[in-house]
C-alpha cells in the first residue's frame, strides 16, 4: 500500500518456514523528494551535485525508479 500524503509504502507478507510455520512480515518505507534531500543535506553543510535517476546515469525525473544524489560538503 501507498500512503500518498505521507510518502510511505506498506508491504506485509507470510512465508513459512521449517515446520510449516507462518510467519508474518512487515516493512514500511518512507519516500524523499529531491527538495526535501537538499534540505536534509544542507542542514549539513552539504550540497547537491548532481543527481540520477537510474544506475545507468540517467536524469532524475519525478517518474524515476531512483533518486541518486551525489552531494559535496560547501
Amino acid at each position: 500500500q501507498f500512503d500518498s500524503s505521507s510518502l510511505t509504502r506498506t508491504s506485509r507478507w507470510s512465508v513459512k518456514v521449517e515446520g510449516g510455520k507462518s510467519h508474518s512480515l512487515y516493512a514500511k518505507r518512507r519516500y524523499y523528494t529531491l527538495p526535501e534531500f537538499r534540505s536534509m543535506l544542507g542542514r549539513y553543510s552539504l550540497i547537491v551535485n548532481r543527481t540520477f535517476g537510474s544506475f545507468d546515469g540517467t536524469s532524475y525525473r519525478l517518474n524515476s525508479p531512483r533518486l541518486i544524489v551525489i552531494a559535496r560538503k560547501k
